[in-house]
């Protein structure tokens, strides 16, 4: 029993590890309009606690304007704003995490699978 909580345990922990490397939080300052109108999408959160997706997000006057997943258009004045930040998905390092994971684990079941070997003839 013990046994299976542990390998639960490692699971979980790998998975949580994995996640975390896949996926990248960018924080933006509202300052840096120029990089902001490149993404694609961006993260908003308010002041309130509220979180907004918007795309195709630029600025007029102190204002960040961009549209919702359902095309509405929002503004948000910069009094507003608590933060900034675009996700941006890496599957390069899930890939590469993947197999040195993978390549751990076969190496570890076949050491601890593994005959134990012949006895010395110096003994």
């Amino acid at each position: 029993m013990l046994k299976k909580r542990f390998k639960l345990i490692t699971v979980i922990v790998i998975l949580l590890f994995f996640y975390c490397c896949v996926k990248t939080k960018t924080y933006i300052s509202p300052n840096e309009d120029l990089r902001i109108r490149t993404l694609k999408k961006v993260i908003v959160k308010l002041k309130d606690g509220d979180e907004l997706k918007l795309s195709n997000v630029y600025f007029k006057e102190n204002k960040l304007i961009g549209f919702t997943k359902g095309k509405e258009r929002k503004e948000i004045d910069f009094s507003l704003i608590e933060s900034v930040r675009t996700e941006k998905t890496n599957y390069t390092y899930a890939v590469l995490l993947g197999g040195v994971f993978i390549i751990t684990a076969a190496l570890i079941y076949g050491a601890s699978t593994a005959p134990a070997p012949p006895p010395s003839e110096w003994e």
